[in-house]
Order: C-alpha cells, then structure tokens, then sequence
C-alpha cells in the first residue's frame, strides 16, 4: 500500500475556539484538524479587507481550542471568503502546546511565546533580561547573570519595545545549568492595561 505523505489525514469536526488577528481577539470555528494544521472559520466576520491587511503584516497568529485543550501560533496561508459575513482560514501550526486546560487553569491567562529585551530593577541597579514568555497576567524571563531573589520579593521591569513598565512579584526561581535565572514573575501594577501583540485568551 503507498502512503503519500503529503497528504496528511485531516479529522472533520466543528470546535469552537478564539483567534488572535490584528490586536483583536475573535471567535473561531475549527472544520477540520491534522497534526500540521487546521482549518478555521471567523463567525460572523465580514470585514475581509481588514482580516487580510493584518493577515499581509503578520501572518503568524495565536489561537486557542479550549474544546481540543491546544494553544499557541499558527501561520495563515490562505483566506477564503465564499459566502457572506464567512470568512475561512487556512493554518498551518507553528508552536502548539497540547493538555492547556490545567496549565490554563492555573494561570487564568494564554502565554504567548515572546523574545524581547527588557531591564529589570533591583536594589537600585538595572539587569537586562530576555522575556521567554508573556500574558496579560505575567511573564517568565531569563536573566543571563546571576543575582539573589527570593520568591515574594519585587521588582521593577521595563520594556521598550512593547511600551510596557511596571512592577512584579516573583513567583518562583531556576537555576540554569548554564549561568544565569529564570524567574516567573506576577504582575502587580502595570502602566497600562493591554501588552501589544498578547492576547488575554482568559478561561474565566
């Protein structure tokens, strides 16, 4: 029997989800799944040309299928709109995370996977640092030099790129086995509320 790989199964369904285009979130239906992607539907969407600018600047999208207990990004490689106020879109998964819905649970807000440059304050002196991963609710960042914190302690952080500054609590600490800290910190006052380019994706 040959098998053409290139033809991957892909399982029909109808699954609910959110999709994160254009700095907003809208509601997704999934018609049907493979393991390298997926094809989605915006309800009641008829705004193609804004769909498809955004689409143009960063084709790289973040979803979330509560339903499928997945997240992550996903690329758009075609649009489609055949009939009125439907508009379909064909991902192909980037980053998937499987089994979200505890990981959720406990963090009540999707974490985007996000590299940016940041500083951090402590005791009066600025560390640069790397985000590994950002929400709305907090973030995980690694911190190439060794410094002492403690869980409970706060900090100051800011950055540029994303015009975000504020304070945080450190909610736990890693060694890395080559140099350096990884630390998980929880917002505690921003100077705004929403992260550009981070979706909330909140199960409550």
């Amino acid at each position: 029997m040959n098998l053409n790989i290139n033809r991957l199964y892909r399982k029909n369904l109808k699954s609910q989800g959110l999709a994160y285009i254009g700095g907003e979130e809208r509601e997704i239906t999934l018609k049907n799944l493979s393991v390298t992607g997926a094809l989605a539907e915006l309800k009641n969407c008829s705004d193609l040309e804004f769909i498809t600018s955004a689409v143009a600047a960063s084709p790289t999208i973040d979803i979330y299928l509560p339903q499928l207990q997945l997240a992550g990004e996903a690329d758009v490689v075609r649009i489609d709109s055949k009939k009125p106020n439907h508009i379909t879109l064909a991902l192909q998964f980037k980053h998937i995370s499987y089994d979200v819905d505890q990981l959720m649970y406990k963090r009540k807000a999707y974490r985007k996977t996000m590299s940016v440059v940041g500083r951090l304050l402590v005791n009066g002196t600025y560390y640069n640092f790397f985000s590994v991963n950002i929400s709305t609710d907090g973030l995980m960042i690694h911190l190439p030099e060794h410094i002492y914190l403690e869980e409970g302690d706060t900090v100051s952080f800011q950055f540029k790129e994303l015009d975000v500054e504020g304070q945080a609590q450190v909610i736990w600490r890693d060694e890395m086995i080559n140099g350096g800290i990884l630390l998980g910190l929880q917002y505690i006052n921003m100077a705004k509320i929403s992260i550009k380019g981070v979706p909330r994706f909140t199960n409550e």
